[in-house]
């Protein structure tokens, strides 16, 4: 995690914490997730009949942009899943049960209004490098995930750095317990190149494209 978020040497005292590995019994119906609130009603049943203990909330956390896709605000949340009052009464009756609530984020990219400071998006300085699966991984100036129209941040700016901080600050004093980042390679400050693998696969060894 890049000093100066949460969580990381750069931000004074914290705590590291890790999950064993585990089943992951992902939702097979989607449309019958509900809400946030219904989840709250089943902890009994969730760990009691199949054993679970962790609840991840996986992508598509936080409300985008209707052209891009890309997130514009990465310390709210999206309407269908509910709101941020009922996050936090999951994490609370989750915790007496024995539940860790983990969010799933991506704080490389946003949608392009997320900041109107150019230097809070990276610019090039490698025009033409190729992604893994041969495209261009530099357009218009901006970098982009393969099949991605967002443009990613620039985790060195002070004001990306003090924005996120306080999203991943907000969200910890929700009552989530920790975070699951995605495409943390692309908020280095220097992104390596690698050439393409001949299969379809290249997403599954890549570390820069694993939400794509």
């Amino acid at each position: 995690m890049p000093p100066g978020l949460p969580g990381s040497s750069g931000s004074g005292p914290s705590t590291a914490c890790s999950w064993p590995h585990s089943p992951l019994q992902p939702n097979s119906d989607p449309s019958a997730v509900g809400s946030l609130a219904g989840l709250a009603n089943r902890l009994a049943y969730l760990r009691d009949t199949l054993g679970m203990s962790n609840f991840l909330i996986g992508g598509g956390v936080n409300p985008v942009g209707p052209a891009s896709g890309c997130p514009t605000d990465f310390a709210a949340i999206r309407p269908p899943l509910g709101r941020l009052s009922d996050l936090s009464a999951l994490a609370k009756k989750g915790r007496k049960k024995g539940f860790n609530l983990i969010l799933e984020l991506d704080l490389s990219q946003a949608d392009p209004a997320w900041s109107d400071k150019p230097d809070d998006f990276i610019k090039s300085p490698w025009p033409g490098k190729s992604s893994r699966d041969s495209k261009l991984a530099w357009s218009n100036e901006q970098l982009h995930l393969p099949r991605s129209t967002c443009n990613s941040l620039n985790v060195s700016s002070p004001s990306v750095r003090s924005r996120l901080g306080a999203a991943l600050t907000a969200w910890l004093d929700a009552g989530v317990s920790g975070f699951l980042l995605n495409n943390v390679a692309f908020m280095a400050p220097t992104v390596a190149d690698s050439p393409p693998i001949p299969n379809s696969d290249w997403f599954a060894s890549d570390p820069r494209a694993s939400s794509v």
